[in-house]
């Protein structure tokens, strides 16, 4: 995306055509099929197995290990230890083949990691806020003056790694944007300064250790012009992500932008819970709409990756 968007910038085209080139260009998901049709059998009776070993007998999920996940392969136990957190994401994000001592073990983690359905729904994910943050950019750049940097907070951020990214393209394309990023987890905060190093924006980024449940207070009222949380809410009450979906709506500016996720159910989901001990709150798309409804975001476009296990929403504060 970012080729198409310098060549523009090259050539002197207008915020305005940028963003309609944003908005043109077609992202390339992963709907590797075959893979997991051949082994879901096995993935019902490992989850059905962990289930029993921690319902019944009472052991601890971590100890339950499954030989050819999290025994062979080595991104899959990392993935087991840290589910829920940044560093999961992490390598669900960054991965690029399978690794391991032989060709068997190389070949079990790029099943697991590589092609099963969530690991790339999660990376389809990434590629969808990223090009609907790009947009929100674009977009809120256009109507602000020469040099008014876009100002974006950045919640359950993580390493950042989604955001930061875009920052970099901004950057490139000399778009300015001072964005906030915050994470209840130092150690995910120690990544994303990290990162903002690696890819030339830490003068942009601000970053903050909080819990943004308790938090959120502390930011200033409609003071930004784009927010995300994207992964949060799959872990959030009906009652907790209303009340964090109207308290973002009063940190944005009137026709702020607010970019946020879920996850749906899915076949893996069982397995998700026990094989893997990432255990979330799943809610069909009419139901993540109907909760940013009651937290003040009505309308909005809704979009779908092609496994249909996460979808992403870009909303608009009423009042421009």
């Amino acid at each position: 995306m970012l080729q198409h968007l310098r060549l523009a910038v090259d050539n002197d085209v207008p915020i305005a055509e940028l963003i309609e080139a944003a908005q043109g260009i077609e992202l390339e998901f992963e709907h590797n099929v075959w893979p997991f049709k051949l082994v879901h059998p096995l993935m019902v009776v490992a989850g059905a197995w962990v289930q029993r070993q921690v319902e019944v007998k009472g052991k601890d999920p971590l100890d339950v290990r499954l030989w050819l996940f999290d025994k062979v392969s080595v991104n899959g136990l990392e993935i087991k230890k840290n589910a829920k957190g940044w560093r999961a994401l992490d390598v669900t994000y960054n991965f690029r083949k399978g690794e391991g001592s032989n060709w068997f073990y190389r070949a079990m983690d790029e099943l697991w990691v590589g092609q099963m359905r969530n690991a790339q729904a999660v990376r389809n994910r990434k590629k969808l806020v990223q090009r609907e943050l790009r947009k929100a950019i674009l977009e809120t750049a256009k109507r602000k003056a020469p040099g008014d940097p876009v100002r974006i907070l950045s919640l359950a951020a993580g390493s950042g790694q989604v955001i930061i990214e875009v920052l970099e393209d901004m950057r490139k394309l000399g778009v300015p944007c001072r964005a906030e990023l915050i994470d209840y987890d130092s150690s995910a905060i120690d990544e994303a300064g990290r990162l903002v190093r690696k890819h030339h924006v830490a003068d942009w980024v601000t970053l903050r250790t909080m819990n943004v449940l308790r938090g959120l207070w502390k930011v200033e009222p409609e003071s930004k012009d784009i927010a995300d949380m994207c992964g949060l809410v799959d872990y959030l009450t009906d009652t907790q992500a209303v009340g964090m979906f109207e308290r973002i709506e009063e940190r944005l500016k009137p026709g702020g932008y607010f970019l946020t996720c879920h996850i749906h159910p899915n076949v893996e989901s069982h397995f998700m819970r026990y094989g893997i001990n990432w255990e979330m709150i799943y809610r069909t798309p009419e139901e993540f709409q109907s909760l940013l409804e009651r937290g003040g975001f009505p309308g909005g476009e809704y979009f779908m990756e092609p496994w249909g296990i996460h979808s992403v929403g870009s909303l608009r504060k009423i009042g421009r």
